[in-house]
This record gives C-alpha cells, structure tokens and sequence, in this order.
C-alpha cells in the first residue's frame, strides 16, 4: 500500500499593475487527487513577508500535522516579495518543491533590488 502524501501549493491571485498594499495568496492542499481544504491569506506586493505569512498560514491551519511538502510556482509573489525557501522549510520542518516555467532573468531582479544610484550606466 501506499503512503497517502498530503501537499500545500501556493500561488498568487491577479491584481492590477497600480495595485499597491496586500495581495491574496491561495494555497490548496491535497491528498493525492482530492482537494482537502484551501488556505487564504495576504502578503505585501513587493514586501519582505511572504515567508513568515506562508509559514504562519501552515502553521495555523488545521492540516498542519498532515502536510508533507510545500509547492511553489517560482520564489515570489504579488510582484517581487520573495519567498526565502530555506527558511519556509526551517520554520515548518517541511521540504519546499520550487517549479520555475523558465530561467529567472538575472539582470532584472539585480536592477529591481538594487538602488538606481548603485546601478551602473
């Protein structure tokens, strides 16, 4: 027989390219192919909170002794609020699958993080 896995997926919900504040986060578990609950939360459009909401929201849940891998579509959401997937994993004790369609463009996030002042021309 066997072992029924219990996983969580996170994503993202739409918003405007204005929006500014909080975004929703959804995050579906399942037990192999039946959904057994959904998690709603928030995390800041391109804040520094998602890892500490994503964890809290598992924690918090009634499904937290059950699950046993978190899923991730790429390392941020609602914008550019990066998720620090080692220290999801050290705060809920679960392994982090990251699922990346294509390559992250490098030069992008570099200039996004950076001050302008400290980009060269």
């Amino acid at each position: 027989m066997s072992k029924l896995v219990h996983a969580i997926g996170f994503d993202d919900a739409p918003f405007e390219r204005a929006h500014r504040g909080d975004v929703a986060v959804v995050g579906a578990v399942y037990s192999r192919l039946l959904l057994e609950g959904v998690l709603i939360g928030r995390v800041r459009r391109d804040g520094r909170n998602a890892t500490r909401n994503l964890a809290s929201l598992i924690q918090e849940s009634r499904w937290a002794g059950h699950v046993q891998v978190i899923l991730l579509q790429g390392i941020a959401l609602a914008g550019f609020n990066v998720v620090d997937v080692h220290g999801l994993a050290r705060a809920t004790g679960l392994p982090v699958l990251v699922v990346a369609r294509r390559r992250p463009d490098v030069d992008a996030i570099t200039e996004r993080s950076l001050p302008q002042e400290a980009i060269p021309p």
